[in-house]
């Protein structure tokens, strides 16, 4: 049985780095503080590592404030993603704007 907190998944698709954005860093803030995540590749004996970054926010509904660093050194920022959703950020996307809900 999983966990009964609220959670966020990031997809990243890199268009300057690398498609798959291995290496991208993954900052995300709510109430409780920060917590990271690295894009990494790689994969074990008859099976594939996902690279959907699964993030859990326990009781908070939604993450105030995502950060992504790309390999290829820029910096993307989403504000207010709301909880239990998944999301896609592509590299180049406007850096500043909340994605779509």
């Amino acid at each position: 049985m999983g966990g009964r907190g609220h959670w966020i998944e990031l997809g990243l698709v890199g268009t300057r780095s690398n498609r798959d954005a291995v290496g991208a860093l993954i900052r995300v803030r709510a109430a409780r503080g920060w917590q990271t995540r690295q894009v990494s590749a790689g994969s074990g004996y008859l099976s594939a590592q996902s690279h959907m970054q699964h993030v859990g926010l326990g009781p908070e509904r939604d993450a105030e404030e995502v950060r992504i660093s790309w390999p290829s050194g820029a910096e993307t920022v989403r504000t207010h993603l709301a909880a239990d959703r998944h999301y896609v950020v592509v590299e180049d996307d406007a850096p500043n704007m909340p994605l779509p809900r």
